[in-house]
């Protein structure tokens, strides 16, 4: 079986869960027997490379994108795949690879990370609440007034345009033959957006094994993993940290970058509270670090549609402490339900943080808990086996 993989890599300085799937994916099933795996890519550190070009075409063919067309057509004609499986095509391929995939007769699987499709900032949130303006009225100038991407009427009116152009197409609704979500919640909200219920298929994602110390050489350490940025609910998190009542001789590790860094960075200097800012670090490094933690932070404000650093903190055994929103409430709830806290309260968290340091017993039950979870729903035997059996049946749909 040939499976083709189609996506566009966000840029390698900033450390993408999209990227990190794909690869492990593709490395995942290189390893398989009977799976042949190609990729087409484009990758926006081409911004870096040909800055004016890249820029360019990223606005001009962002709705429409025929020179990508072109070459993912020729390219499809020499691999001749059974399955093509298209992930993110924002913004240098375009979602004109649909068509270009559909026109060449090959079963289309479409695994939706975000929200991109339905708005132009990709999170449906707005001033750091929920916004379905676009998606529930019908039209997409809510993005423009509000500037919805990047702050910018102009960049807003391009997104709002690819959006609403497809929209009229029905180039995400009618053409994947099947449509991948990770969770139950996750294809609920994208039911609700339109998507055929009989095109859903529910898959979630997998990372490997982690050797995470035994509870008693852990360091005392609260960890956040993720991108510094609002939407992650960073700003809740710092004024939970400072006023929960916690005991003395707690690191509190942030690992990630993204808009609010130097905000971090600063509270972290005028803090009195042991705060460590990294950055950005390699995948291996996180897991290192994650592997002495005893406790992940993941307070995200939006519906996050997976959350690939809560299944890492359950390979290394540590537990998680999350909103109560998106994909990842629903991987917590599944193993620890009293591990939730209202999305965007700082009071909710604060408490909740309280309660569940006071009780190191019951943070080490639930560490075995989820490394428990992990090996039986997110190991790499158990991603082999879902990914197989999607492509298998999409194949088999398609005679």
């Amino acid at each position: 079986m040939k499976i083709a993989y189609v996506h566009n890599f966000y840029r390698s300085a900033t450390p993408s869960g999209e990227n990190a799937v794909v690869e492990r994916e593709i490395a995942l099933l290189e390893d398989a027997k009977d799976i042949k795996v190609s990729l087409f890519s484009r990758s926006n550190d081409e911004a870096r490379q040909f800055p004016y070009v890249a820029a360019l075409e990223s606005q001009l063919f962002q709705v429409w994108n025929p020179l990508a067309g072109k070459r993912l057509s020729e390219w499809l004609r020499r691999e001749a795949p059974d399955v093509v499986s298209l992930h993110n095509t924002f913004p240098l391929i375009s979602p004109s690879a649909l068509h270009v995939v559909k026109d060449a007769g090959v079963p289309l699987v479409w695994t939706v990370h975000n929200f991109r499709p339905w708005c132009a900032n990709a999170f449906l949130m707005r001033q750091g609440e929920e916004c379905n303006l676009c998606p529930n009225t019908g039209s997409v100038w809510p993005a423009i007034k509000n500037r919805c991407y990047g702050n910018s009427v102009a960049l807003s009116a391009v997104a709002a345009a690819s959006t609403a152009f497809h929209d009229r197409l029905g180039t995400w609704r009618e053409l994947p033959d099947v449509v991948v979500a990770f969770s139950q919640s996750h294809a609920e909200q994208l039911a609700r957006l339109g998507v055929m219920e009989s095109k859903l298929y529910i898959k979630p994602h997998f990372v490997p094994s982690l050797d995470g110390l035994t509870w008693g050489k852990r360091e005392n350490r609260i960890m956040f993993v993720g991108r510094l940025s609002e939407e992650k609910g960073v700003d809740v998190m710092l004024k939970a940290i400072e006023t929960a009542q916690l005991p003395a001789g707690i690191e509190y590790l942030i690992v990630g970058d993204g808009p609010l860094r130097e905000k971090l960075e600063q509270f972290a200097e005028n803090s009195k509270l042991n705060i460590r800012v990294l950055g950005a670090l390699p995948p291996a490094a996180v897991q290192a670090e994650l592997c002495k933690a005893k406790l992940l932070l993941m307070p995200s404000v939006w519906r996050e549609t997976f959350g690939l650093t809560v299944i890492e903190a359950f390979a290394a055994g540590v537990p998680v402490l999350a909103s109560d929103t998106g994909t990842p409430a629903e991987l917590v709830r599944s193993v620890s339900p009293n591990m939730l806290v209202k999305a965007s309260s700082v009071e909710s968290l604060a408490k909740k943080l309280e309660a569940v340091w006071s009780r190191q017993d019951l943070l080490e039950i639930t560490s075995r808990k989820v490394s428990s979870e992990h090996a039986g729903k997110y190991s790499e035997s158990v991603g082999l086996q879902n990914l197989s059996s999607l492509f298998l049946e999409v194949k088999a749909r398609a005679k």
